[in-house]
């Protein structure tokens, strides 16, 4: 379904080419929406060790949880959407897949270049079978 999703993006983004914005926010709608559905329904409150609603509402008490939400929520989900969704009027599906598919490949190049950090053989056989993917 990944691909099939970046290729529906494509076709809206061509047809409201101007309207990046209200399709990153559907896209949130979209993502939120399924996020709580699963949390509810398939952990529910005592598989996520969550005893009441009241524990949930102290979290957002704490400055450094908070911060934590918005950066994920605004920069790491939003404006990634944001800008895969400006892309598409630029690269197609298929292209924006392939790079998407090798997200952890680079990664994990980050991490060797910055932190100096090695791929277990378990991890190279993975990275390989992404490279065997996308060559397919």
């Amino acid at each position: 379904f990944f691909g099939i999703g970046y290729w529906r993006l494509e076709s809206e983004s061509h047809t409201h080419s101007d309207q990046a914005a209200r399709l990153t926010i559907g896209q949130l709608s979209a993502v939120g929406v399924g996020s709580l559905l699963y949390a509810f329904t398939e952990l529910g409150f005592g598989h996520l060790g969550i005893s009441s609603f009241e524990q949930v509402i102290g979290w957002f008490e704490d400055p450094f949880i908070v911060g934590a939400l918005l950066w994920t929520g605004l920069i790491s989900t939003a404006l990634a959407l944001y800008l895969e969704t400006v892309a598409l009027k630029v690269v197609s599906a298929s292209e924006l897949t392939l790079l998407m598919t090798t997200t952890s490949l680079w990664g994990a190049g980050f991490a060797f270049v910055t932190l100096g950090e090695f791929l277990t053989p378990t991890g190279m056989f993975g990275g390989l079978l992404i490279m065997a993917g996308c060559a397919l």
